[in-house]
């Protein structure tokens, strides 16, 4: 399918990117300072009835808790935003998290992890870890069945919930339930055919994420749990992988998938022809974005359910 409308005047808007080659040290982070200023985003129409910002422990990153009964237990789903692990904060993600919310039923923690430059890897995965540890031992405090935990990011926060899935899986636990991984970052060689096809003039560019691994990866070389491509999956939860069809993740993230059934996972992907990278966090721009959530929620609602409570007979 060719470049849907909204995304070709979405592209048409965009000016000439920076030289990412020269944004490294304090050029970089003289860019960041400016990149992440606060802007005004459009107010949420997603209404859910309980919204809170607290902590995942003393020592734990901000979270932002989405709920819609507090009296029932639900499933609850962590959610990793994007930002090419440089930029990206709750507000920017808001309005997905409600909609993975009231879709799924589950509430939903979306996790404000520190940042890299100034953060490299492995800190904000590291964030991530103990943001899902926190929620799995608060489950009777938070109204959650222990049973039905799932992770959910999008691109480098997409990359996160792959490599936390991992993580949690080699430090056995907390167990996790789905993955739902958004047009997600999971091979650092930048080497696939869809770079090659769409890595230029489609948003995201091959030279902007080569920067963003830069900033993530520090000093560190890619290994499994920052480029999960290079990991074992066996044993990981079910996955949901978004991809739209215009996105340089594109085959990394078909790879991936197709790593995850090599290995006995259960994995669905969600093809969104005509949609550029990013597209599901604009759904005032994008409204194939609204129904691609919708679709990738019903999708895991059934590992996000909580487990029928037993009826004794008579």
């Amino acid at each position: 399918m060719p470049i849907s409308p909204e995304a070709a005047a979405f592209l048409a808007e965009q000016p000439p990117p920076p030289d990412y080659t020269a944004l490294d040290g304090e050029a970089g982070l003289a860019f960041l300072a400016a990149a992440r200023a606060p802007r005004p985003r459009p107010a949420p129409i997603v209404p859910v009835p309980r919204v809170e910002d607290t902590t995942a422990g003393p020592d734990g990153p901000p979270v932002r808790l989405y709920r819609h009964d507090p009296g029932s237990p639900t499933g609850a789903l962590l959610y990793l935003h994007g930002g090419g692990w440089v930029l990206g904060d709750l507000e920017m993600h808001d309005h997905t998290c409600r909609l993975l919310a009231r879709d799924t039923g589950a509430a939903v923690v979306s996790v404000d992890y520190r940042l890299a430059p100034e953060h490299p890897y492995p800190v904000p995965l590291e964030d991530c870890y103990t943001a899902l540890s926190w929620v799995a031992a608060h489950t009777a405090e938070l109204g959650i069945d222990p049973a039905r935990i799932g992770i959910a990011g999008s691109s480098s926060g997409g990359n996160l919930a792959a490599g936390l899935a991992l993580l949690a899986r080699d430090r056995g636990g907390p167990a996790t339930t789905v993955q739902l991984l958004l047009y997600p970052v999971l091979d650092a060689s930048l080497a696939t055919p869809s770079f090659d096809r769409y890595g230029t003039g489609h948003f995201l560019e091959r030279a902007q994420m080569a920067w963003f691994w830069r900033c993530y990866l520090g000093a560190a070389a890619p290994g499994p749990y920052s480029a999960p491509v290079l990991a074992d999956p066996t044993g990981l939860p079910p996955a949901v992988v978004v991809l739209p069809e215009l996105d340089p993740l594109r085959d990394e993230a078909l790879n991936y998938t197709d790593m995850l059934v090599a290995a006995g996972v259960p994995a669905t992907v969600v093809h969104v022809p005509g949609q550029l990278h990013g597209f599901l966090t604009l759904p005032e721009r994008f409204p194939a974005a609204t129904e691609a959530l919708a679709r990738t929620a019903a999708l895991a609602t059934p590992y996000l359910r909580p487990a029928p409570v037993a009826v004794p007979a008579g």
